[in-house]
């Protein structure tokens, strides 16, 4: 926006309010963007409205992004349940299947997104699976992986 309060698209010019609210089956929406969605509405452009999230702090993939504060961080309960997630699987002399040790890899993986710094600890998770093919083969845990 930030333009005097106009949205301009292909050469027109769309009145716009800082803040507004209308409602949309039977739902009122409180958005800054609300005459685009609008507009959007009006011409069957698709869009989700549970993205349209009014707030300085949204949800993204399972992670609180506040833009302002330039941070990203994940919720205390999916910390700790990752956390356990891996003390469960560590149990020395245990074995998990190919399918097992991947879906740690992806779960893993998809905190690295916000914790760029640990992606060492997936190195010991890809030697242990490297070759593997058959996903109900059995990988043993050994002390190479704590």
């Amino acid at each position: 926006m930030g333009n005097g309060g106009k949205l301009k698209l292909s050469g027109v010019n769309i009145p716009t309010a800082p803040l507004c609210a209308w409602k949309k089956n039977q739902i009122l929406h409180v958005v800054e963007n609300h005459c685009k969605l609008q507009l959007w509405d009006e011409i069957n452009l698709p869009h989700d409205e549970d993205k349209q999230i009014p707030g300085p702090i949204i949800t993204c993939i399972g992670f609180k992004v506040d833009p302002n504060a330039m941070m990203v961080t994940m919720s205390k309960e999916k910390c700790l349940a990752l956390i356990k997630t891996c003390n469960e699987f560590l149990k020395i002399s245990t074995h998990y299947s190919l399918y097992d040790f991947q879906s740690l890899q992806g779960h893993i993986n998809w905190a690295l997104n916000i914790y760029p710094k640990l992606c060492p600890v997936l190195c010991a998770l890809y030697a242990k699976t490297a070759g593997q093919f058959q996903s109900n083969s059995l990988i043993h845990v050994n002390n190479d992986m704590h």
